[in-house]
């Protein structure tokens, strides 16, 4: 298995001191915004990862996006700390399927509380989910 986790860290970028006011200028004007940018424009640019400035992102912070992954022996993604989306469509599908009546509240409820839902038992599958949450809003 393979752990991914997601963090922002600073990088130190060094240049001659032939090339900093250039460097200097190119950031300030916006040509220049990462450290990539430096590497293609100047050359013999030196790097060093500051790893006391590690700071790990949560799905919040990180626009709604995975910050944790986890793949199989066979490089299949088998967990992440974020929720496929789900729509409407998927919710009526499952409610036809399952022969339950559906009304547009329930449906959006049903979105609602599918991230939730299936960080709980991230082994489930996303129709299952749906189903579960389709007949717990029935049971209400």
């Amino acid at each position: 298995m393979k752990f991914y986790f997601k963090i922002t860290t600073w990088e130190v970028v060094e240049v001659n001191d032939c090339d900093e006011t250039f460097v200097f200028n190119e950031i300030k004007a916006g040509r220049i915004s990462s450290s990539n940018d430096v590497y293609n424009t100047v050359n013999g640019a030196r790097h060093e990862i500051v790893l006391d400035s590690e700071v790990t992102l949560t799905p919040e912070k990180n626009d709604g996006e995975s910050t944790i992954d986890v793949e199989d022996a066979n490089g299949e993604k088998i967990y992440s700390n974020v929720a496929p989306s789900i729509g409407a469509k998927d919710v009526i599908r499952i409610a036809l399927a399952i022969s339950m009546p559906i009304s547009r509240a329930m449906i959006q409820k049903t979105i609602e509380r599918y991230p939730a839902e299936a960080l709980q038992d991230p082994s489930a599958t996303w129709d299952l989910i749906v189903e579960k949450i389709i007949n717990d809003l029935n049971n209400e």
